[in-house]
């Protein structure tokens, strides 16, 4: 996965867009397969949001795309707003 993120930053045409880290099926707890701490701290390491999903359960999935979107929202507008105006919100 820290191929992915590092290919994903290199290659995109905006690398300070917020990242998101899906730790998917947690609705199946008991066949883990990556330690519960991984996904935080490869979320802090790259500053990416992290969410528990699962798709069967429906659980997680919309709050992770809310906030995903959310944050580039606040992104993208404050790089507009300094560069027509010179200034920034106070978000993020």
């Amino acid at each position: 996965m820290e191929q992915w993120i590092k290919e994903l930053k290199e290659y995109s045409s905006d690398p300070n867009l917020c990242l998101a880290i899906a730790a998917t099926k947690c609705d199946l707890e008991n066949n883990r397969r990556v330690p519960k701490e991984k996904g935080p701290q490869l979320a802090k390491k790259y500053q990416a949001i992290h969410h528990l999903t699962s798709s069967k359960a429906n659980t997680g999935i919309f709050e992770m795309f809310e906030e995903l979107l959310t944050s580039n929202y606040w992104i993208i507008l404050n790089r507009h707003l300094e560069k027509v105006a010179g200034f920034r919100t106070n978000k993020l």
